[in-house]
């Protein structure tokens, strides 16, 4: 693969103890399948175009690895970063119930995206549609303190910073992170550090 060249990819490769860089399986391939298209009735719902939703969510490749490395990692505890409409949180339970056990907490400041209030009210939503609500926790509020430009100030006073509350909570270990959320170096750096402490 060509992103195996990269020096920092080598470097965990090689560091790491294992191979993180499984290839997506069938069964990652036609779960990711299943959950786009029992998708389709909660995006109806809040009127929202398929096509423009999965051409802004986590891709098809993407969300098969992820589904594949959750299914292999077995983890009991996933915690993501970034939840929006929930295309790859809903990947990530659905690989956590195939499991038989474990939890997603997803963290998202929940502020307005374009014409959607609330995109992790779609999350919750397809949540409850896709069976899943007992497998992911969702929880309100920026993760790390520094927050990009692009988000409005008045949403930056006004949402909780809850990631070092969330994970002081827990009564054990994260297992796995997804770093998803506000993307400008500085935000996913903090994000990550954030995690990296627990």
């Amino acid at each position: 693969e060509p992103y195996l060249k990269d020096a920092s990819w080598e470097y965990l490769v090689a560091h790491s103890g294992r191979d993180i860089f499984r290839a997506p399986s069938e069964e990652a391939f036609a779960a990711c399948e299943s959950i786009r298209q029992a998708y389709c009735p909660v995006l109806d719902r809040y009127h929202i175009d398929a096509d423009q939703f999965f051409g802004g969510s986590i891709k098809t490749d993407d969300a098969a690895a992820l589904y594949t490395v959750i299914r292999a990692l077995k983890p009991g505890r996933a915690y993501q970063v970034g939840t929006f409409v929930g295309s790859s949180a809903m990947v990530i339970a659905h690989a956590l119930r195939a499991n038989g056990h474990g939890q997603l907490i997803a963290c998202d400041p929940e502020i307005p995206h374009r014409t959607l209030i609330n995109p992790v009210d779609v999350a919750r939503a397809a949540a409850l549609h896709l069976q899943l609500d007992h497998w992911v926790r969702f929880v309100k509020g920026w993760h790390s303190v520094t927050i990009s430009d692009g988000a409005g100030t008045s949403l930056k006073r006004h949402a909780p910073v809850v990631g070092h509350q969330t994970l002081s909570a827990l009564d054990g270990p994260i297992d796995f992170a997804f770093i998803d959320g506000d993307h400008s170096t500085m935000a996913t750096l903090c994000d990550l550090s954030v995690v990296q402490d627990y």
